[in-house]
Protein backbone atom coordinates (compact mmCIF):
# COMPACT_ATOMS: atom_id res chain seq x y z
CA UNK A 1 0.00 0.00 0.00
CA UNK A 2 1.29 3.49 0.85
CA UNK A 3 4.65 4.45 2.27
CA UNK A 4 4.77 6.40 5.51
CA UNK A 5 5.72 9.97 4.56
CA UNK A 6 4.73 13.37 5.80
CA UNK A 7 1.87 15.76 4.93
CA UNK A 8 1.84 16.98 1.34
CA UNK A 9 4.42 14.39 0.26
CA UNK A 10 2.06 11.62 1.36
CA UNK A 11 -0.85 13.11 -0.57
CA UNK A 12 1.27 13.48 -3.71
CA UNK A 13 2.51 9.90 -3.27
CA UNK A 14 -1.05 8.53 -3.07
CA UNK A 15 -2.19 10.50 -6.11
CA UNK A 16 0.92 9.41 -8.00
CA UNK A 17 0.30 5.73 -7.25
CA UNK A 18 -3.29 5.99 -8.45
CA UNK A 19 -2.31 7.91 -11.58
CA UNK A 20 0.31 5.27 -12.34
CA UNK A 21 -2.22 2.46 -11.92
CA UNK A 22 -4.73 4.22 -14.17
CA UNK A 23 -2.04 4.83 -16.79
CA UNK A 24 -1.13 1.14 -16.79
CA UNK A 25 -4.79 0.13 -17.17
CA UNK A 26 -5.20 2.58 -20.05
CA UNK A 27 -2.13 1.22 -21.84
CA UNK A 28 -3.34 -2.37 -21.44
CA UNK A 29 -6.82 -1.48 -22.68
CA UNK A 30 -5.43 0.19 -25.76
CA UNK A 31 -2.95 -2.46 -26.86
CA UNK A 32 -4.59 -5.74 -25.80
CA UNK A 33 -6.00 -7.61 -28.77
CA UNK A 34 -5.32 -4.75 -31.20
CA UNK A 35 -7.61 -2.32 -29.40
CA UNK A 36 -5.18 0.53 -30.10
CA UNK A 37 -6.00 0.33 -33.81
CA UNK A 38 -9.73 0.05 -33.15
CA UNK A 39 -9.78 3.24 -31.07
CA UNK A 40 -7.37 5.21 -33.24
CA UNK A 41 -10.35 6.74 -35.07
CA UNK A 42 -12.72 6.92 -32.09
CA UNK A 43 -13.05 7.76 -28.38
CA UNK A 44 -10.91 6.06 -25.73
CA UNK A 45 -13.02 3.69 -23.60
CA UNK A 46 -13.89 4.86 -20.06
CA UNK A 47 -11.19 4.22 -17.46
CA UNK A 48 -11.59 3.69 -13.69
CA UNK A 49 -11.65 6.56 -11.22
CA UNK A 50 -9.13 6.07 -8.42
CA UNK A 51 -9.49 7.18 -4.81
CA UNK A 52 -7.02 6.95 -1.92
CA UNK A 53 -6.58 8.47 1.52
CA UNK A 54 -6.86 7.91 5.23
CA UNK A 55 -9.89 6.53 7.08
CA UNK A 56 -10.69 7.83 10.56
CA UNK A 57 -13.41 8.19 13.15
CA UNK A 58 -14.57 11.47 14.71
CA UNK A 59 -15.33 9.86 18.09
CA UNK A 60 -12.70 9.03 19.11
CA UNK A 61 -10.57 11.15 16.76
CA UNK A 62 -8.25 8.45 15.39
CA UNK A 63 -7.48 6.27 12.40
CA UNK A 64 -9.55 3.11 12.06
CA UNK A 65 -7.83 -0.23 12.78
CA UNK A 66 -5.97 -2.21 10.14
CA UNK A 67 -8.31 -4.55 8.25
CA UNK A 68 -11.39 -2.29 8.45
CA UNK A 69 -13.56 -2.80 5.36
CA UNK A 70 -14.04 0.12 2.95
CA UNK A 71 -16.64 -0.24 0.18
CA UNK A 72 -17.22 2.22 -2.67
CA UNK A 73 -20.59 2.64 -4.40
CA UNK A 74 -21.86 4.45 -7.48
CA UNK A 75 -25.51 4.92 -6.68
CA UNK A 76 -26.65 1.62 -5.16
CA UNK A 77 -24.05 -0.41 -7.11
CA UNK A 78 -20.97 -1.51 -5.17
CA UNK A 79 -18.00 -0.99 -7.51
CA UNK A 80 -14.99 -1.75 -5.30
CA UNK A 81 -13.89 -2.72 -1.80
CA UNK A 82 -10.64 -2.96 0.11
CA UNK A 83 -9.35 -3.04 3.67
CA UNK A 84 -7.44 -0.35 5.52
CA UNK A 85 -3.70 -0.92 5.96
CA UNK A 86 -1.62 -0.57 9.12
CA UNK A 87 -1.20 3.19 8.53
CA UNK A 88 -4.93 3.84 8.18
CA UNK A 89 -4.88 4.13 4.37
CA UNK A 90 -7.20 2.78 1.66
CA UNK A 91 -6.96 2.69 -2.14
CA UNK A 92 -9.65 1.73 -4.70
CA UNK A 93 -10.26 1.87 -8.46
CA UNK A 94 -13.92 2.23 -9.54
CA UNK A 95 -15.05 1.15 -12.99
CA UNK A 96 -17.72 3.16 -14.84
CA UNK A 97 -20.31 4.23 -15.74
CA UNK A 98 -20.40 7.41 -13.72
CA UNK A 99 -22.51 8.95 -11.00
CA UNK A 100 -22.23 9.95 -7.36
CA UNK A 101 -19.60 7.96 -5.45
CA UNK A 102 -20.23 7.17 -1.78
CA UNK A 103 -18.24 5.13 0.70
CA UNK A 104 -19.08 2.87 3.62
CA UNK A 105 -16.55 2.12 6.36
CA UNK A 106 -17.43 -1.09 8.24
CA UNK A 107 -20.98 -0.57 6.96
CA UNK A 108 -21.15 3.06 8.16
CA UNK A 109 -21.74 5.73 5.51
CA UNK A 110 -18.75 8.09 5.27
CA UNK A 111 -19.28 11.85 5.33
CA UNK A 112 -17.43 12.29 2.05
CA UNK A 113 -18.72 11.69 -1.50
CA UNK A 114 -17.47 12.46 -5.00
CA UNK A 115 -18.47 12.43 -8.66
CA UNK A 116 -17.17 9.57 -10.82
CA UNK A 117 -14.93 10.79 -13.67
CA UNK A 118 -13.15 8.54 -16.15
CA UNK A 119 -9.39 8.38 -15.61
CA UNK A 120 -9.27 10.62 -12.52
CA UNK A 121 -7.04 9.92 -9.48
CA UNK A 122 -8.09 11.74 -6.30
CA UNK A 123 -6.95 11.83 -2.69
CA UNK A 124 -10.07 11.63 -0.50
CA UNK A 125 -9.73 11.18 3.26
CA UNK A 126 -12.77 9.43 4.71
CA UNK A 127 -14.37 10.03 8.10
CA UNK A 128 -17.26 8.41 9.97
CA UNK A 129 -18.75 9.34 13.33
CA UNK A 130 -17.74 6.05 14.98
CA UNK A 131 -17.23 2.39 14.18
CA UNK A 132 -20.22 0.10 14.87
CA UNK A 133 -20.13 -1.48 18.31
CA UNK A 134 -21.79 -4.74 17.22
CA UNK A 135 -20.26 -7.05 14.62
CA UNK A 136 -21.13 -10.57 13.51
CA UNK A 137 -19.29 -13.54 12.03
CA UNK A 138 -19.76 -15.40 8.75
CA UNK A 139 -19.19 -19.16 8.47
CA UNK A 140 -18.94 -20.62 4.97
CA UNK A 141 -20.21 -24.18 4.35
CA UNK A 142 -20.70 -26.63 1.49
CA UNK A 143 -23.47 -29.22 0.91
CA UNK A 144 -22.93 -32.03 0.32
CA UNK A 145 -19.45 -32.19 1.82
CA UNK A 146 -16.66 -32.43 -0.75
CA UNK A 147 -18.84 -31.14 -3.60
CA UNK A 148 -16.91 -27.89 -3.92
CA UNK A 149 -15.83 -24.89 -1.90
CA UNK A 150 -17.39 -21.65 -0.72
CA UNK A 151 -15.36 -18.46 -0.14
CA UNK A 152 -15.99 -15.16 1.60
CA UNK A 153 -14.38 -12.88 -1.01
CA UNK A 154 -14.67 -9.76 1.14
CA UNK A 155 -12.62 -11.55 3.83
CA UNK A 156 -12.95 -8.73 6.35
CA UNK A 157 -15.22 -10.20 9.05
CA UNK A 158 -16.60 -9.87 11.57
CA UNK A 159 -19.08 -7.54 9.85
CA UNK A 160 -21.57 -4.94 11.02
CA UNK A 161 -25.25 -5.26 10.17
CA UNK A 162 -25.96 -4.01 6.66
CA UNK A 163 -22.52 -4.68 5.17
CA UNK A 164 -22.60 -6.17 1.65
CA UNK A 165 -20.42 -9.31 1.67
CA UNK A 166 -19.11 -10.87 -1.57
CA UNK A 167 -19.09 -14.68 -1.83
CA UNK A 168 -18.13 -17.27 -4.44
CA UNK A 169 -18.80 -21.00 -4.96
CA UNK A 170 -16.64 -23.34 -7.08
CA UNK A 171 -17.87 -26.86 -7.82
CA UNK A 172 -15.65 -29.92 -7.59
CA UNK A 173 -15.37 -32.33 -10.54
CA UNK A 174 -18.68 -34.08 -11.20
CA UNK A 175 -20.76 -31.42 -9.42
CA UNK A 176 -22.48 -28.18 -10.34
CA UNK A 177 -23.54 -25.20 -8.25
CA UNK A 178 -27.29 -25.02 -7.46
CA UNK A 179 -27.97 -22.19 -4.99
CA UNK A 180 -27.01 -20.37 -1.80
CA UNK A 181 -28.88 -20.78 1.48
CA UNK A 182 -28.30 -19.18 4.88
CA UNK A 183 -29.13 -19.67 8.55
CA UNK A 184 -30.55 -17.35 9.68
CA UNK A 185 -31.98 -16.11 6.38
CA UNK A 186 -30.23 -13.28 4.52
CA UNK A 187 -30.90 -11.19 1.41
CA UNK A 188 -28.80 -12.48 -1.53
CA UNK A 189 -28.23 -10.36 -4.62
CA UNK A 190 -28.81 -13.58 -6.63
CA UNK A 191 -29.08 -16.86 -4.72
CA UNK A 192 -28.70 -18.83 -7.98
CA UNK A 193 -25.40 -17.17 -9.03
CA UNK A 194 -22.13 -18.87 -8.05
CA UNK A 195 -20.55 -15.45 -7.41
CA UNK A 196 -22.84 -13.00 -5.65
CA UNK A 197 -23.26 -11.00 -2.42
CA UNK A 198 -25.54 -10.85 0.59
CA UNK A 199 -26.49 -8.26 3.17
CA UNK A 200 -25.20 -8.98 6.66
CA UNK A 201 -27.94 -9.48 9.28
CA UNK A 202 -27.72 -8.55 12.96
CA UNK A 203 -26.60 -12.07 13.85
CA UNK A 204 -23.85 -14.59 13.22
CA UNK A 205 -24.69 -16.38 9.97
CA UNK A 206 -23.80 -19.61 8.17
CA UNK A 207 -23.77 -19.32 4.37
CA UNK A 208 -24.02 -22.63 2.49
CA UNK A 209 -23.15 -23.29 -1.15
CA UNK A 210 -25.41 -26.12 -2.34
CA UNK A 211 -24.17 -28.36 -5.13
CA UNK A 212 -25.68 -31.26 -7.06
CA UNK A 213 -24.42 -34.03 -9.30
CA UNK A 214 -23.61 -32.62 -12.73
CA UNK A 215 -25.28 -33.82 -15.92
CA UNK A 216 -24.18 -33.21 -19.50
CA UNK A 217 -26.24 -30.71 -21.50
CA UNK A 218 -26.32 -31.24 -25.28
CA UNK A 219 -27.79 -28.50 -27.48
CA UNK A 220 -29.27 -29.29 -30.91
CA UNK A 221 -31.37 -27.56 -33.58
CA UNK A 222 -34.14 -29.17 -35.62
CA UNK A 223 -33.81 -29.06 -38.53
CA UNK A 224 -30.05 -28.55 -38.28
CA UNK A 225 -30.10 -25.98 -41.08
CA UNK A 226 -32.80 -23.96 -39.36
CA UNK A 227 -30.57 -22.19 -36.84
CA UNK A 228 -28.43 -22.62 -33.75
CA UNK A 229 -29.17 -23.65 -30.16
CA UNK A 230 -26.61 -22.21 -27.75
CA UNK A 231 -25.63 -22.97 -24.16
CA UNK A 232 -24.99 -19.33 -23.20
CA UNK A 233 -22.89 -20.16 -20.14
CA UNK A 234 -20.90 -22.71 -22.11
CA UNK A 235 -20.28 -25.05 -19.18
CA UNK A 236 -21.69 -28.18 -20.80
CA UNK A 237 -22.48 -29.76 -17.41
CA UNK A 238 -25.03 -28.55 -14.86
CA UNK A 239 -26.43 -29.72 -11.54
CA UNK A 240 -30.05 -30.80 -11.25
CA UNK A 241 -31.98 -27.77 -10.04
CA UNK A 242 -29.42 -25.33 -11.44
CA UNK A 243 -30.39 -22.44 -13.72
CA UNK A 244 -29.18 -22.73 -17.34
CA UNK A 245 -29.18 -19.86 -19.86
CA UNK A 246 -29.87 -20.93 -23.47
CA UNK A 247 -30.73 -19.16 -26.70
Amino acid sequence: MFEQTGGNDLRRHRAGRLAGALGLLLALALVAGGVLTAYAQGPIPPMPHGFAGTVSTITPAQLVPEGTLVQAFVGADKRAETTVDADGNYEVLLAGPGGTVTFKVAGVLAHQSATWTSGEADVLDLTIDALPTATYSVAMAVAPGGAGNATDLSNAGPYAQGVEVDIKAVAAAGYGFVEWTAVPGVVFADAKAAETSFTMPAADVTITANFGQAYVLTMAASPAAGGDAVDVQGKGEYAAGGVVSIK
